[in-house]
């Protein structure tokens, strides 16, 4: 867990550097972005029909670097905290870092239409009655994205998104250490307000 962490600041760092330059020599615009997200339709393949975890409300905030009209490119990380639909003392917390790479066009000089993906690592925790047996481990976590973003002025952009992710973590017994994935794979609906410099 401590490498991935140092993996996901060491590259945060590396394009907050490189945002900037990109700017300064004109090839490249820098974002800030916060947004809401509704996670739904979990995976209930390792659940079982009403068992698997219920739908939820997160948020997060990225880093975006717009190449042009063209390309944009997203650091960013999300919190959101689902729990089991037949138990609700029984929670998983999800904080993934991820990259997303977006590519589309401008239609009528404000409406920006776009699909992508990316990938990234999510770092996860069971809080439940079964917390002192059960650890559910870190893992590496996929995604692929379709949306639009509408320019409100040349520094402010409302971003709207359909988002399929997929994960599958690990879950530890403390004792014996043996380990059983389950899926996690969900979807998202994700609103964002976007500030260029």
């Amino acid at each position: 867990m401590k490498k991935a962490l140092a993996v996901s600041l060491g590259l945060a760092l590396a394009i907050l550097v490189a945002g900037p330059a990109f700017a300064q020599m004109g090839g490249a615009k820098v974002g800030l972005e916060g947004h809401g997200l509704y996670a739904f339709n979990f995976n209930d393949d390792d659940f079982g029909s009403g068992n698997e975890p219920d739908n939820t409300f997160g948020g997060g905030g990225s880093l975006v670097i717009a190449f042009g009209q063209i390309a944009k490119l997203d650091l960013g990380a999300d919190y959101l905290k689902p729990e089991l639909k037949s138990a609700s003392s029984e929670k998983f917390q999800l904080i993934p870092v991820a990259g997303t790479l977006r590519i589309g066009g401008t239609v009528a000089d404000a409406l920006y239409l776009y699909g992508g993906g990316g990938a990234g690592y999510s770092f996860n925790e069971y809080d439940g009655t079964l917390d002192d047996a059960l650890e559910l481990e870190d893992c590496f976590t996929y995604h692929a994205c379709g949306g639009l973003e509408i320019c409100l002025s040349p520094n402010l952009a409302l971003r709207g998104e359909f988002r399929y992710v997929w994960m599958k973590p690990d879950v530890k017994e403390k004792a014996t250490g043996a380990k059983e994935s389950i899926k996690l794979d969900h979807m998202q609906v994700r609103a964002g307000l976007g500030v260029y410099f």
